[in-house]
């Protein structure tokens, strides 16, 4: 079961406005020990790059693997880590 980040741009604050810049999948790939997660982050969306709209696994070399340590408040480290490698 994936925890799915989706990431908006928002111009101005309009809503009717926004684009959909990214859908990332964070999910717990089986291989962690008790104290340590891993995890496979998948990205899903376009992003301009030079005025090239590409893909974010052509663009960032998706999927990437993160190691998380696991206790209080592991959901929001998992979406902190896989923000940061954007």
């Amino acid at each position: 079961m994936p925890i799915r980040i989706t990431v908006e741009l928002i111009p101005y604050g309009d809503e009717d406005q926004k684009q959909n810049l990214a859908i990332i999948d964070v999910e717990n790939d089986g291989t962690g020990t008790y104290e340590m997660g891993n995890y496979i982050v998948r990205a899903e969306g376009q992003c301009s790059v030079g005025g090239e709209s590409i893909g974010w696994d052509g663009y960032a070399g998706f999927p990437k693997r993160i190691t998380v340590r696991r206790g209080r408040g592991t959901y929001l480290d998992l979406a902190k880590e896989a923000m940061r490698i954007l």
